[in-house]
Formats: structure tokens, sequence, C-alpha cells
């Protein structure tokens, strides 16, 4: 089943409902980095919670989230945008560091930062990280910075003969309107309480968003609003490469020249290597010259 994406609402009860099926996708971010076992799922989960958060975006832009650690890695990073553009980064030498050992991490901060189309940054939030995993995470983020009531669920399983693939990784995020009443998130809760073997969901529905949905609504009528596929997409070049070369001290462009070796530079998100050679450094400091 391709990857896809639900936005629906109740039509009874004040909720708006988003859904993701990111397996294929967060198997593609696995290749890329090289992430196996807890890596890769935590990959895919920060990279599933950037696309729930940016299915709200009101203004065409990103939503960047950090997931902050302390231990064998540092952090884990996702840009998504409301219509299922998605990155995601490890830093690949703490990751290769580790191999194929059991992370050792400690959670420390969640940062949501709210990018136009521009490049600007309109909103940072920063909260507390309660969990080693986003679900947690996601729902306490909500809570706090939004103040908003929601149910959130972020699940990632393994394959069992190989740690770097996974069987799926499902998401959703449920948000209460401000009018919702008190019957209103018991109904909710409960709906939401039976989904804790989500195993035994897979096992039975496989990788169905529209089944998920069913089971999250219960016996209330949703109506989908919207359904997209998502994919992994990253806008880096060489032109944008030499942009950021450009904002490097002039001494030290200089300094680079006398070596006399092209610069080899890979992107964090995509791993693609751009050659910058010598020439073009030259280039970026007569440029300054003129």
């Amino acid at each position: 089943m391709n990857d896809n994406i639900i936005r629906a609402t109740a039509a009874q009860l004040p909720f708006r409902f988003v859904l993701v099926n990111l397996t294929r996708t967060s198997n593609q971010l696995g290749e890329i980095h090289r992430a196996r076992g807890q890596g890769l799922s935590l990959l895919s989960e920060v990279a599933m919670s950037s696309l729930l958060l940016a299915s709200g975006l009101k203004f065409p832009g990103t939503v960047s989230l950090s997931f902050e650690v302390s231990g064998d890695l540092s952090f884990i990073n996702a840009d998504s945008t409301p219509t299922g553009l998605v990155r995601a980064m490890i830093p690949q030498e703490e990751l290769q560091k580790v191999k194929n050992f059991e992370l050792l991490l400690s959670p420390q901060k969640m940062r949501v930062r709210r990018i136009n189309e521009k490049g600007k940054i309109v909103q940072e939030s920063i909260v507390n990280a309660i969990s080693s995993q986003m679900g947690p995470n996601l729902s306490a983020y909500m809570m706090q910075s939004e103040q908003v009531r929601s149910a959130v669920g972020v699940f990632t399983k393994l394959h069992p003969e190989d740690d770097s693939k996974l069987r799926y990784a499902l998401a959703f995020l449920v948000e209460a309107f401000p009018n919702a009443s008190e019957a209103d998130l018991e109904i909710l809760d409960k709906n939401v309480r039976s989904l804790k073997h989500i195993d035994q969901f897979y096992e039975k529905y496989g990788l169905s968003l529209r089944t998920l949905l069913d089971k999250i609504a219960g016996d209330v009528e949703t109506e989908i609003l919207k359904e997209i596929a998502p994919q992994h997409y990253c806008p880096c070049n060489k032109v944008r490469t030499l942009e950021v070369l450009a904002t490097i001290p002039t001494e030290d462009l200089s300094e680079l020249v006398k070596e006399e070796e092209d610069l080899n530079i890979s992107c964090d998100y995509c791993r693609t290597r751009y050659i910058i050679t010598t020439q073009e450094i030259i280039h970026i400091i007569n440029k300054r010259n003129i």
C-alpha cells in the first residue's frame, strides 16, 4: 500500500483528525541515512510528527521539528509541508559510531519552528521532552504550547528479520476544538485507548488509514476532507550549496584555496554530494572584490 495522509472532521463531535501512513517513505529515509533499529524508528517518528503538525499550517510554509536528546545522539530533525513533502536527518557520525548497538538516549527538548514560504521563522516553540518516543512528546507539546487538548499516537514496528526496514509507520493526531465538552473527550479517550495494541490492528487491517480512522472515531460519523500522498523531498542543490559557502569569511575561503583541493560537501538531509572546485571558491572571493 502506498503512503497516505488523511485529514477529516467528525460530524457530531468537535474533533479534527489527521492520520499518517509513512511506511515506504520511512524506509526510504532509513536507506538514505543508513539507519537501523532504534535510529530508524526515531527518524520515522520525528518525520511523522512533523507531518502531523504541518497539517495545521494556515499558510504555505514548513514545520521544522527537532527532537533534542543527550547520549549516543544529539538530535533528530524533520521538515514537512502541508502538501506532504518531508525530509529528515540524523547526525551521521553519531549514528554510525553506535553501529548496531542499542542507543542510549535521554530526552531533552522538542523544538518546533513554523517557517513561511520566504524562509522566515514566524513562530518557535520549545517544550521539555518527556519520553524517548514521539507520541507522548507531541501530546505534551500540543497541551503546553498550543493549549489544545488532543490524542496522539505515533507507532513504528521494525521488521523481525531486517532491522533496516519498518513493517509499519503509522501516526494519528486528534485535536479537540475549544467547545469540546468533557463527555466528548471521554468518548474520544475510550476509542483511542482501544488502539493500545496497534500490532493487532496492523495484523488484522494492515496499513488502512480509513479503517484506523473508523476505529478512532467509533460510532461517530466522520468526513474525509483531504487525502494526499506524502513523499520525500529535499530542496538542496549546488546553487544553494554555493550560497551557503558564500557566507564563510574571506580569510577562511582563502585558506581553502591554498589547500588546492576540491571540497566534497554532503547534504545532511538527502546525503547528496556536491563537489565545489577551487575555481568556484575563487569566483566567490572575486565577486566580493568587485
